[in-house]
């Protein structure tokens, strides 16, 4: 019930914010060279959102390919070390 109530608490606030950002008034205009282009503030405010978001996703992952190289590492690591404590083992109970 907790679970919900938190749930609905933060869809009401998601909503409320949605709703202001809409109801913004004004445009935002941008030049570059010859171009320019204008959109409302809420296009524009969403536009910063989803560009922000897709250069989060592309740091995440070009840091998970810089990774890698170590992670198998530690893996393969591991799983060697895992083997050998089992065979080390295996030749305990022999004697």
């Amino acid at each position: 019930m907790l679970t919900a109530a938190k749930f609905l608490l933060l869809a009401a606030l998601f909503l409320a914010l949605a709703w202001w950002i809409g109801g913004l008034p004004g445009d935002v205009t941008a030049h570059a060279g010859n171009y320019t282009i204008t959109t409302s503030t809420p296009a524009a405010l969403l536009l910063i959102f989803l560009v922000a978001a897709l250069f989060t996703v592309m740091l995440r992952v070009i840091g998970g390919i810089y990774r890698t190289p170590k992670n198998v590492a530690a893996w393969r690591g591991a799983k060697k070390q895992a083997a050998g404590e089992v065979a080390t083992r295996s030749r305990r109970r022999r004697k």
